[in-house]
């Protein structure tokens, strides 16, 4: 689930029913908290109680310009701890795909 951090994150934590209906919590979240920081932490909005940080993917910084083949990119920088994507029944999973990025230590991509 992607969300900023102060706000579907911070709801997730403090409501598990909406309407009387259970809420699915998530496996893994991506996070919006531009910092600049490369902590994982999320703080102040999210609890390691709820989502250890092995469960979580950051985005902390945005409008960063990057050229690529000459090219000029607008894109966020992000760390990432957790999931990215997981196999869906009767699918294949993306880690698998020879052409994907796989990478199970915390790290930068931008």
């Amino acid at each position: 689930m992607y969300s900023s951090a102060g706000s579907a994150i911070t709801d997730l934590q403090s409501h598990t029913t909406v309407a009387g209906h259970s809420l699915a919590e998530p496996q893994a979240i991506w996070f919006a908290l531009w910092d600049n920081g490369n902590s994982m932490t999320g703080a102040p909005y999210m609890t390691s109680a709820v989502w250890p940080v092995a469960s979580r993917s950051k985005q902390y910084a945005g409008n960063r310009v990057v050229k690529v083949g000459g090219i000029a990119l607008n894109i966020d920088a992000d760390w990432v701890a957790g999931a990215v994507a997981a196999e869906v029944t009767g699918g294949s999973p993306i880690s698998n795909r020879p052409n994907s990025i796989r990478d199970d230590r915390p790290g930068l991509l931008s």
